[in-house]
């Protein structure tokens, strides 16, 4: 009984080593994947304009965020939950 406890343990220790391994590599490429790629041309450009330009999302649009928040307040009551309680 013994024996088999003991290889019991060596399979879950090394089912969490080979989990624990996985997951950092899995997380090393997303983290390689997520990074700005900096190349020689990006450093052309900060270097002639100050300012690296990326084809990313465009900025929030605050305004528009702040219309869409009225909106939605305008529409919406405050007691909605005490009519549905009455």
């Amino acid at each position: 009984m013994r024996w088999l406890e003991f290889l019991s343990g060596v399979v879950v220790g090394v089912a969490l080593v080979w989990a624990w391994r996985r997951r950092r590599r899995l997380l090393r490429e997303r983290v390689r994947q997520a990074g700005p790629q900096v190349d020689d041309r990006a450093v052309e450009q900060i270097l002639r304009h100050g300012v690296l330009e990326t084809r990313e999302d465009e900025p929030l649009d605050l305004d528009e965020i702040a219309r869409a928040e009225r909106d939605f307040w305008a529409t919406e009551g405050w007691d909605a939950a005490e009519e549905e309680m009455g």
